[in-house]
């Protein structure tokens, strides 16, 4: 796929464009999703506190109307001033519970009722000045209940206790209205991190790691302390946690934000960004693959060249244009310049084949001369080699008659060993021996001279 150049460049423009859309995609996507994390903390932060700051006015509007029943507590008749406390401050209950033991309910009561053993009344004691209880169960309704509480007379000594009940459905009510988001909820808490109001019924006054198990007391004074976020799993989702103190009470007010809705906006954008690169990619690969095969047109002119005069039919003749000064230009320069350097090589070689011609056929001549001479020499060995044969066969005769003398000889010598009477005959017959010696040196004499001019004839032969 990527063979050739074009393709490479191609490919090569395509992945610093895809890793530029994606590095901007990617930077993009981080800075918003901390900008919109940053704003979310904030936002929430606030949120949390302005919500924690309702509930506390909420408390400090309830205790007021709960010290405002100080002053009906010497009156005959208590009971209308309970009643129009109960409706104003839309309490569940209202009531004096004197020290003598005595009580009066906005509701009837046992008459064994001591108000004076009940934890909220011993609370108002000891406090010596307007409390909130913790929740508790109701004696007359069974239900989970928070008390608005004031002692009424000397510290340490009063004569009475005023106290309003608010059951805690209302309190679970009022915070589970807090929903900053679809998916968001929000909890209180007591003193003890227990729970007070949560949007499942089940959890009322358990520990808050019965939410989730990350959560502690001291997770959460840090986080009401210095106005931070917490990440924790809470039913298997990702929340963004929040909380603030509730002034004038013990509670903590909690806001738990699901991550996922909270970021949406910022997947989105990446979806966004994302179809944006694909897209961007998509026009990047047909502007470059464009811009690429024109501007490398004329490189195939170039290759188209070279393979035409690689076939060797080329036309050496053939100039490529030299119009600018890019890259391209350089190359088809350069090829004319060796077009030009072939052409005169092509030529001196042609000049130089033509003068090798000529000096091959002056060879040639020659060889032709050399070859006649060559044959004569061949046929005057062959004259020599045949009076050698000759003269070799005479040399073997005339070797024949000396040994045939030399026999004669030694004949000779044991007839005259044998008989000294033939000695004069003897004599002569060495006489005719010595003669016959005499012709037999001369014919040596004769054969020495023909081999001499033998040697002679075989040394100018070899010469020739």
């Amino acid at each position: 796929m990527f063979n050739s150049l074009r393709a490479r460049l191609i490919g090569i423009c395509i992945a610093i464009t895809t890793l530029s859309l994606v590095a901007l995609a990617l930077a993009t996507f981080f800075v918003v999703r901390g900008n919109t994390v940053s704003g979310l903390d904030e936002r929430i932060g606030q949120l949390t506190r302005v919500h924690a700051g309702e509930l506390a006015e909420w408390v400090r509007e309830k205790q007021r109307i709960t010290s405002s029943l100080k002053a009906a507590v010497g009156q005959a008749e208590p009971v209308p001033f309970l009643l129009a406390a109960k409706q104003a401050g839309a309490f569940d209950d209202t009531y004096f519970v004197y020290a003598d033991r005595r009580n009066v309910f906005s509701h009837p009561m046992p008459d064994n009722y001591d108000g004076t053993a009940r934890p909220w009344y011993k609370q108002a004691v000891q406090t010596g000045g307007p409390a909130l209880t913790p929740a508790y169960v109701d004696a007359s309704t069974g239900k989970l209940t928070i008390s608005f509480v004031e002692p009424v007379g000397p510290a340490g000594q009063p004569t009475a206790v005023v106290g309003t009940d608010m059951h805690l459905d209302t309190v679970t009510r009022k915070v589970n209205a807090i929903h900053p988001m679809e998916k968001s909820f929000a909890f209180l808490l007591d003193g003890q991190s227990n729970i007070l109001a949560h949007s499942k019924p089940e959890l009322a006054l358990k520990p808050v790691t019965a939410i989730a198990p990350a959560l502690d007391a001291a997770l959460l004074a840090r986080l009401a302390a210095d106005g931070g976020r917490a990440d924790v799993s809470i039913d298997g989702a990702d929340q963004m946690l929040y909380a603030a103190k509730v002034e004038g009470t013990p509670w903590t007010l909690a806001i738990a934000i699901d991550r996922a809705e909270a970021t949406r906006p910022v997947r989105d954008l990446l979806q966004v960004a994302a179809l944006i690169t694909i897209l961007c990619v998509a026009v990047a690969v047909g502007l470059v693959t464009v811009a690429v095969s024109r501007q490398l047109r004329r490189l195939a002119v170039v290759r188209d060249a070279l393979e035409d005069i690689a076939s060797g039919e080329g036309d050496l003749t053939r100039r490529l244009e030299t119009h600018g000064s890019d890259e391209l230009t350089q190359i088809a320069r350069a090829f004319n310049h060796f077009v030009d350097k072939i052409a005169a090589v092509l030529v001196r070689i042609r000049e130089s084949s033509e003068s090798v011609r000529l000096a091959t056929s002056e060879i040639a001549s020659g060889n032709q001369d050399l070859s006649g001479r060559t044959e004569q020499q061949a046929s005057s060995l062959e004259e020599t080699a045949a009076a050698m044969e000759q003269l070799t066969a005479t040399v073997q005769q005339n070797a024949e008659n000396a040994r045939q003398a030399n026999h004669l000889a030694a004949n000779a010598s044991q007839i005259a060993a044998h008989g000294g009477s033939v000695v004069g005959q003897v004599v002569q017959t060495m006489g005719g021996i010595d003669a016959s010696s005499r012709k037999i040196v001369d014919i040596i004499g004769v054969i020495d001279s023909i081999a001499f001019q033998t040697n002679i004839l075989a040394l100018n032969a070899a010469v020739e």
